[in-house]
């Protein structure tokens, strides 16, 4: 196989694990980071460094083997570089995760609200209005608590640490917390 068949086979595999690991761990708030940092310094940034030395050191020496290793190493830093790219996917899938999740919010408050009309407070859970499954971000955490005569819907945002996004019933809105 020729060069640019083996480097465009080192570029699709770092897209595909760049986009498996965005589909994985788009909800994780150091995933940007992790998905840039990650690869360039454990693969790209030593496969290439160790590839200038076996070239230095092969021409100096005077090595006739080793050439398969270093454009081994190359594939390798060009597939790190690849899956760097994908970092944006992850964001824009937390994104939408982010919107599904408010939306859903929002569809469960005019039946809250007809049940405190009809019993005098909110119901201590959402199971009975919810229908299908719970999107994404709503799973891993408690999203509604009842405080009072009022309710409040939290989602936690994936893309910061120590954020969220907050509704309160009090207010009928969202607002963006940070601690």
């Amino acid at each position: 196989m020729r060069l640019r068949g083996r480097l465009t086979i080192a570029v699709a595999v770092g897209l595909l694990v760049g986009v498996a690991t965005a589909l994985l761990h788009r909800g994780v708030w150091v995933y940007p980071l992790l998905a840039a940092a990650l690869p360039v310094a454990w693969g790209a940034v030593p496969a290439l460094l160790l590839a200038g030395l076996l070239t230095v050191l092969r021409r100096r020496l005077g090595w006739a083997r080793g050439s398969g290793t270093v454009r081994g190493l190359v594939y390798v830093a060009v597939a790190a570089i690849a899956h760097v790219v994908t970092a944006p996917v992850g964001l824009v899938l937390a994104e939408r995760d982010v919107r599904e999740a408010k939306a859903f919010c929002e569809s469960l408050v005019p039946g809250l609200d007809e049940m405190r009309r009809a019993t005098g407070s909110y119901p201590a859970d959402v199971s009975r209005l919810a229908s299908g499954s719970l999107p994404r971000l709503l799973t891993e955490a408690p999203f509604y608590t009842v405080h009072g005569p009022h309710f409040t819907f939290t989602i936690l945002e994936p893309r910061e640490l120590f954020a969220w996004h907050q509704w309160r019933s009090e207010e009928a809105g969202w607002r963006f917390v940070r601690d």
